[in-house]
């Protein structure tokens, strides 16, 4: 797998919390970065994905969500 570097530019005050808080977590500093780069950008791509559903399409997908699954024939159940 490749890899790329990233660059920021940080505030002294930004770099110390972000250290201080991955050393809570006892982790690296770039790992903190990274997890909470990749959790916000997760969040916002679904965000997006759910916004292009309204009225209708929001109702019926959030009772696909709610309804029981349906019977599997592989199933022992």
């Amino acid at each position: 797998m490749c890899h790329v570097a990233i660059s920021l530019r940080l505030r002294p005050d930004q770099r110390a919390l972000i250290a201080r808080a991955a050393e809570l977590l006892g982790k690296r500093r770039t790992d903190f970065i990274l997890e909470a780069a990749w959790q916000k950008a997760q969040s916002v791509v679904l965000g997006r994905a759910y916004s292009h559903l309204n009225g209708d399409k929001l109702r019926r997908f959030n009772e696909l969500l709610d309804a029981p699954p349906d019977p599997n024939p592989g199933s022992n159940d």
